[in-house]
């Protein structure tokens, strides 16, 4: 497999997916997963996972705002 793909967790990890946010040219995403628990999001950096955020608690424009505040660099 080529090492410079980039693969997004498995579906069934986090839930179902939703949508995926890109930083411009920071190398920085954003994926945002709903399940029964909540909502989940993923940040990446250059295709590596860098942490998991559990927002079981939040609606959905809260966990879309985390994201948003990943790949503007406001979250480090």
């Amino acid at each position: 497999m080529n090492d410079t793909i980039k693969r997004r967790e498995p579906a069934d990890s986090y839930g179902t997916f939703l949508t995926e946010f890109y930083g411009r040219g920071n190398g920085r995403t954003a994926a945002l997963y709903t399940s029964w628990q909540g909502y989940t999001v993923v940040f990446s950096k250059d295709g590596e996972v860098i942490e998991r955020r559990a927002l079981w608690e939040h609606n959905r424009d809260y966990a879309e705002d985390a994201c948003e505040n990943w790949i503007l660099e406001i979250i480090k």
